[in-house]
């Protein structure tokens, strides 16, 4: 029996010490999700810096995948690093 994880959510650090890679962070988020294709895999982008966001919420919709990637990617990271408030929005996410 094979498992298959149907479900995949990217938990993504933002805060200003990212700034001069953050095209380089899109980029390895944008890859990764080009080469999940399956059509029933649910995806989620989270950023956390100061406090977490849900850029996206689980959606298996590739248009709305594809809008989610273009609002990460016009992201400008700053804050600081409270990696528990993207804990806590990929925790709410989950329930």
């Amino acid at each position: 029996m094979h498992l298959i994880c149907l479900t995949q959510v990217f938990c993504i650090f933002r805060s200003g010490s990212v700034n001069n890679n953050w095209m380089d962070i899109y980029t390895f988020v944008e890859d990764l999700v080009k080469k999940f294709d399956n059509p029933n895999l649910r995806m989620s982008f989270i950023t956390y810096s100061t406090l977490g966001h849900t850029l996206m919420k689980l959606t298996s919709d590739r248009n709305e995948i594809r809008d989610g990637l273009s609002r990460l990617q016009n992201i400008v990271p700053s804050g600081a690093t409270h990696m528990q408030e993207g804990f806590k929005k990929v925790q709410i996410l989950q329930l």
